[in-house]
């Protein structure tokens, strides 16, 4: 999952715009991450930081 989005500034260079970090991952029965379950967490809290910064 990719938990963290890259911007580039005046020169073109890439940076990373957010990070977050996670104690624990969403868990599958079989012991897999649950990456779709992450992705929406990820979502949900891009559209708070929106929100915030509006």
């Amino acid at each position: 999952m990719k938990s963290y989005r890259t911007v580039r500034d005046a020169s073109g260079r890439r940076h990373v715009a957010f990070v977050h970090v996670v104690d624990s991952f969403p868990i599958t029965v079989t012991g897999k991450i649950h990456k779709v379950e992450m992705r929406a967490r990820a979502l949900g809290l891009r559209a708070v930081a929106e929100l915030r910064n509006a």
